[in-house]
């Protein structure tokens, strides 16, 4: 999320609960994050951290009476659990040894991002439509459990369409390229 450089490590948190449960309803909306609400909406109330839906309804003229009706409740709630969690001596995202991510951690989310997108797009899908970019996490922090995880893009329909990939590609065993002859991403063996 772009636009949530100048908040302070709590409103950061706060912003983090809004994005995920944005993510949850869009995906099961099978709609885009951005049609759900903005970043720009979001880091508004991640700033305001509004505790009432009065207060909720005047952080930005972006937020609509509708979108307070339907949604306030949920918003609220993620302001609330953002706001009390403790803080700890840095936000970084940790690994399941307890270590921040490391370089190879972040380069291959972004890979597994970037490939889980464009096969969304061959498809005619919204990404979260074929795999939460928390399960892209879980993939990329540890390929090898990954199987036994019980993620939703390793079952049925969304293994077949990106999720046996992703996992071949986190453990090493396909790459991805650009096609620029037909203009899409895709994916290669490596010779053994």
């Amino acid at each position: 999320m772009k636009k949530g450089g100048t908040l302070t490590r709590r409103e950061s948190q706060v912003l983090r609960h809004l994005a995920q449960w944005r993510e949850e309803l869009a995906q099961r909306q099978n709609t885009l994050v951005s049609r759900i609400l903005t970043d720009d909406v979001l880091v508004a109330i991640a700033r305001t951290k509004p505790k009432r839906l009065d207060e909720l309804a005047r952080v930005t003229r972006r937020l609509t009476r509708r979108q307070v009706d339907l949604w306030g409740a949920d918003l609220l709630e993620c302001v609330k659990r953002g706001a009390s969690d403790s803080l700890s001596r840095d936000d970084q995202p940790r690994t399941h040894t307890g270590r921040r991510d490391d370089d190879r951690t972040r380069g291959l989310r972004s890979l597994l991002s970037a490939y889980a997108e464009a096969t969304a797009a061959r498809h005619g899908l919204a990404m979260v439509r074929l795999v939460k970019s928390a399960e892209i996490d879980e993939i990329a922090r540890d390929p090898s459990a990954a199987e036994d995880m019980g993620l939703n893009v390793l079952r049925g329909w969304r293994e077949i369409a990106v999720g046996r990939d992703l996992l071949a590609i986190a453990r090493g065993r396909l790459g991805v390229t650009w096609d620029a002859e037909i203009g899409r991403v895709d994916v290669f063996e490596f010779d053994d």
